[in-house]
C-alpha cells in the first residue's frame, strides 16, 4: 500500500490532495497516472503496478493488448528477450517473460505444435502438450533421428528406446515392449528393430522370431 506521507501530489482540489511540485524530484522518476491518483510522484513503481513502455518515468495499471512483461515489470513492445525467453498468455494478448515455464507451474512451451482448437505461438508456455514432447517443449513430430516413445498417454521424443522398436507408416520409428506388441512386425532384426521380414543380411529365423544371418547362431 502507498504511503500518503511518503509522497508527493500534483494539485487537485477535487480529490483533496496536497498541492507540491510541478515535477518529481530528481531522485523520484516514476509517478502513477490514472484518473482517481494523478501525478503521485513515487521512489520506484510499486508491485501492483509497471512500467510504462512509452515513457519510463510512468507507473502504469497494465501493460497495454499485445505487448510483453520484462522481468523487472517492464512493458515492452518487443518479444521476450534472451534471458527469459517464453511468455505466459495473459488477458488482452499481453505476454509475461519467464525464464522457465516450470516458474509458473506449467510443464511445458511451445515449440512448434499447431492445434485447431486454439492459436499457439512459439515458446508459449502450455499446462499440457497433446502433441511430441522434447526437452520440455511441444512438437508437432519428433526431431530427425528421435524415436517415439508413449507412456502415461504421452508421446516422448528420445534417443534410444529401453527394448525394441519399429518403423511405422510414416517413417517414425517407435519403441514398443516387444515385438509381438505391434501386429505385422513379429520379426526381431539384430539392431532390435522389429520388422515385417527379416532383412536380406539376415534371412534365417531363429527361436522368439530372431532374424539370423546364420543358423549356428541359433544353436543352443
Amino acid at each position: 500500500m502507498i504511503e500518503v506521507k511518503d509522497l508527493k501530489f500534483s494539485y487537485n482540489t477535487e480529490l483533496n490532495h496536497q498541492p507540491c511540485l510541478d515535477s518529481c524530484e530528481s531522485d523520484e522518476h516514476y509517478y502513477f497516472n490514472s484518473e482517481s491518483n494523478p501525478q503521485i510522484c513515487l521512489k520506484k513503481c510499486e508491485d501492483e503496478y509497471y512500467y510504462s513502455n512509452k515513457n519510463k518515468t510512468i507507473c502504469v495499471q497494465n501493460c497495454e493488448n499485445d505487448e510483453y512483461i520484462y522481468p523487472g515489470k517492464i512493458c515492452s513492445n518487443n518479444s521476450c528477450p534472451n534471458s527469459a525467453p517464453f511468455f505466459v498468455l495473459k488477458e488482452n494478448n499481453i505476454k509475461e517473460c519467464v525464464s522457465s515455464c516450470k516458474d509458473k507451474n506449467m510443464s511445458f512451451y511451445n515449440y512448434n505444435y499447431e492445434t485447431t482448437s486454439s492459436t499457439l505461438l512459439p515458446n508459449q508456455c502450455l499446462d499440457d502438450c497433446e502433441g511430441f514432447i522434447y526437452n520440455g517443449g511441444c512438437y508437432n513430430e519428433c526431431p530427425d533421428g528421435l524415436y517415439i516413445k508413449e507412456e502415461n498417454s504421452k508421446k516422448y521424443c528420445v534417443s534410444n528406446c529401453t527394448k525394441n522398436f519399429f518403423k511405422n507408416s510414416d517413417g517414425k520409428y517407435k519403441c514398443i515392449e516387444g515385438c509381438n506388441s505391434e501386429p505385422g512386425y513379429q520379426f526381431l532384426a539384430s539392431s532390435g528393430e522389429c520388422v515385417k521380414k527379416c532383412p536380406q543380411s539376415e534371412i534365417y529365423i531363429g527361436q522368439g522370431n530372431k532374424c539370423l544371418s546364420s543358423c549356428e547362431n541359433d544353436i543352443n
